[in-house]
């Protein structure tokens, strides 16, 4: 029996990361911190400020917004609203925009992301890295993930 070869050459270790982070179910996480992080830069400062990325699962992008003129901005803007999403992650992360409307009183900030024990599990996750840059990447895609099991989106 022939054994198989081994890679003289050690793996990138973005390539590294990403099979862990897909083995524990945390790469589309990681998307969908990035997203949020970048929200802005896809749809401009007056729709961020009165909308934000939800999740992203099976290609489709929910958008959650305080209005419901903004709905109707995002359904027009759908195609480049996508377009600027895949452009970001150089890959066809979302393929279809829902949205849902979360009213909120005059003044008030938008609801927080990340509740405080998602962002504990995150912190607890991300313990010990010591690459600043890294260490935010896992924390954050942890506490996502843990606020998306928490409201009952994933697995």
């Amino acid at each position: 029996m022939a054994r198989s070869r081994r890679r003289t050459q050690p793996a990138p270790v973005a390539a590294a990361l990403t099979r862990v982070l897909k083995h524990h179910g945390l790469d589309a996480t990681l998307v969908q911190v990035e997203l949020s992080r970048r929200w802005k830069d896809v749809v401009g400062e007056a729709m961020a400020r009165n909308s934000w990325p939800e999740v992203i699962k099976d290609g489709q992008l929910v958008i959650a917004t305080d209005h419901p003129a903004w709905k109707h901005e995002i359904h027009y803007r759908q195609e480049e609203i996508l377009g600027r999403v895949n452009a970001i992650f150089g890959k066809s992360v979302a393929k279809a925009i829902s949205t849902l409307v979360r009213p909120r009183t005059a003044g008030a900030e938008p609801p927080p992301h990340v509740r405080p024990q998602a962002q504990e599990f995150g912190a607890q996750a991300a313990e010990g890295i010591d690459d600043d840059r890294l260490r935010d990447a896992i924390r954050g895609a942890a506490a996502a993930n843990a606020e998306a099991r928490l409201r009952g989106r994933l697995g």
